[in-house]
């Protein structure tokens, strides 16, 4: 949870909305997927929400990561996949300016980026820790 404390006091992530466990939890059942825990714990303590213009989260392939969605945005994406051209079993999480989605698929904890066209799929980080390393402020 040490990787949670550094967005905690920074102006370069803007909460919108915090989410409760009883949210959260709807929300896993409604997709049958469970979510990370730390990621749980990201949405619970720090929010949904979005990195300041001035802040530049760049991450190796070259993305920059700019919203966490709330979990209101994820039901949207995810209830039809083939209306929003999302693959299948891909939990979008949040997004960058260009409108690439930052995702999470078939129960692990594996962090893909799908390109705007949703064809180009990258393994951006092993887990949701690792990318908090990658974009912490």
């Amino acid at each position: 949870m040490k990787m949670i404390e550094s967005f905690k006091n920074t102006s370069a992530y803007i909460s919108l909305k915090k989410h409760s466990v009883s949210e959260i939890e709807g929300l896993e059942k409604k997709l049958n997927y469970k979510f990370p825990p730390l990621y749980k714990a990201f949405l619970q303590e720090i929010g949904s929400g979005y990195f300041s213009i001035e802040y530049n989260c760049t991450l190796p392939n070259g993305a920059s990561l700019q919203t966490f969605y709330s979990l209101n945005t994820i039901q949207k994406l995810t209830e039809d996949y083939s209306m929003n051209e999302i693959p299948k079993n891909y939990i979008p999480f949040g997004a960058d300016n260009s409108g690439s989605l930052f995702c999470f698929r078939n129960n692990n904890e594996t962090i893909y980026y799908l390109d705007n066209s949703f064809h180009t799929v990258d393994e951006i980080s092993k887990d949701f820790e690792s990318l908090l390393q990658l974009i912490k402020p």
